[in-house]
């Protein structure tokens, strides 16, 4: 069982929506992160290091969340891993940003698209488990633009 945090009521919402949530801080560090997001780590973690780009994500992350501030409340992007995520802030009540929701990751293309052309068409000289990869990311749920 999860500890109670001011953020828990964002369990039900990835629990509702199938999708991981995380609460990141305004120095990108992580506050929460709901158990759906918590099951992607580690194939988050091989990703990152396959592609080179936890710090840029990272630094995506933190650049959306202030973007969904500017922008009315939310903001949809694509990571520097390829995956979506929508955005949004919290505030504190002087209206000032305290924190960021990253709702995501998932795919609005085709598992095997992701596959073939974001992981092995651009790093094709990876030595790479393509299967064990490939199942792995059928943990990451795929979502029409609608």
């Amino acid at each position: 069982m999860r500890p109670i945090t001011q953020y828990h009521i964002f369990e039900y919402y990835s629990t509702i929506t199938g999708v991981g949530v995380s609460v990141i801080g305004l120095s990108g560090e992580s506050l929460f992160m709901s158990s759906l997001y918590d099951e992607t780590a580690g194939l988050m973690r091989t990703l990152h290091a396959i592609l080179d780009c936890e710090e840029a994500c990272r630094v995506a992350f933190l650049y959306a969340c202030y973007q969904a501030r500017r922008f009315g409340g939310r903001y949809i992007f694509l990571a520097p891993s390829g995956l979506t995520y929508c955005t949004s802030h919290l505030l504190d009540i002087s209206g000032n940003m305290v924190a960021g929701v990253l709702v995501g990751q998932f795919l609005m293309a085709d598992h095997d698209e992701y596959m073939d052309i974001d992981i092995m068409g651009t790093h094709a000289h990876a030595v790479l488990n393509t299967a064990k990869l490939r199942q792995e990311l059928e943990h990451i749920p795929l979502r029409t633009p609608a």
